[in-house]
Order: C-alpha cells, then structure tokens, then sequence
C-alpha cells in the first residue's frame, strides 16, 4: 500500500503556485512528490486539476531509486500543465506510476512528453485518455529532436504499459504524436 492517499471530492482544484525556478522542494510551482502517493478523485468527468500558470502539474522526483516510489493515479483530469523542458502534465523521474480512469488534456512542454515524460520510471495507464497534449518548442524553424511524445514519452529506460486508453489530438513536429 502507498505511503499516503489523496482523496479529491468533484471539483476543480486550481495550482497556484507559478513561476517555479529549479524548486523540487514544494515553495512553487507543480506538486514535487517524493514518497510513495495515490491521489484518488471522484472520477476525471467531475475532479480536475489545473495546472498552475506555466508550470507542470506533477513532478515525480524518486531520489532513491532503484528503490521503488509507487504513485497511483486515479478518477482525475490532469489538465493545462506547461513545461519549458520535459514533462507538461507529469514528469516521472524513477517511479512507478500507475494511472487509471485518468485525463490527461491540453498539456505541452518544450521537449519531450506534453502529457507525461517518463525517465527512468514504470509507467502503467489504464482505462484512460490523453488528449490534445504537446511537445513543441515553438519554433518551427529548428528541427529539435527532441520535440517527440507530444502525449507520452518514455526515454530508453523507462516503460510504458497501455491498457483500455485512447489517443488523440496529440501533436509533437520531431515523431510519436501519441507515444
């Protein structure tokens, strides 16, 4: 069982903390999670997470690995996260990460993984939608390679498990739109 659990009535629920600067540590920005976490809402059609201004939404940060950090996902939209590097809605960084009946929407990052970068982790997605995620640095004059998953990217590493989801709307110019 996970160390803590979340649970999120319907409603939206707004980040507020913007403009973080290399902060792993909570003071801004996205939520940085290094211990074991299920987040447990009412379902994705009624419980919504907004990102905060140009920020993720999640940043997974598994220090110890290869001990394991389980977070498990649940009934939730994850939606509007940006990123000026990897990692709009989720940045995983080691740990196993479980999403079920989960929305991922209108995230982008710069580079790698709109919806969710996967460095090093376990990622597992069930009964869930990634939609009109991003990865695109906004240049459109520059071949980066580094603009692919716009909905999912996992690095070599990582890996990623899909069940029961759908794909659609995502874009990333370098490849792998949806994954």
């Amino acid at each position: 069982a996970n160390a803590y659990t979340i649970v999120l009535p319907a409603g939206t629920y707004e980040l507020q903390q913007d403009n973080e600067v290399s902060d792993d540590d909570n003071n801004t920005g996205d939520l940085d999670v290094q211990t074991s976490l299920t987040i447990s809402g009412a379902g994705s059609a009624t419980t919504v997470i907004n990102a905060p201004v140009d920020d993720r939404l999640i940043h997974l940060l598994n220090d110890s690995a290869p001990v394991d950090m389980n977070i498990t996902i649940s009934g939730v939209t994850l939606q509007n996260g940006y990123s000026d590097s990897a990692g709009g809605g989720i940045q995983n960084d080691g740990a196993t990460l479980t999403l079920t009946s989960v929305v991922l929407q209108n995230n982008q990052s710069f580079v790698e993984g709109g919806g969710v970068a996967n460095l090093g982790g376990a990622l597992t997605m069930n009964n869930s939608a990634v939609t009109s995620n991003a990865s695109n640095d906004g240049n459109d004059s520059v071949n980066n390679p580094s603009e692919c998953g716009g909905g999912i990217y996992s690095d070599a590493t990582g890996s990623v498990t899909v069940d029961n989801s759908t794909f659609d709307g995502n874009a990333a110019p370098w490849g792998g739109g949806g994954i």
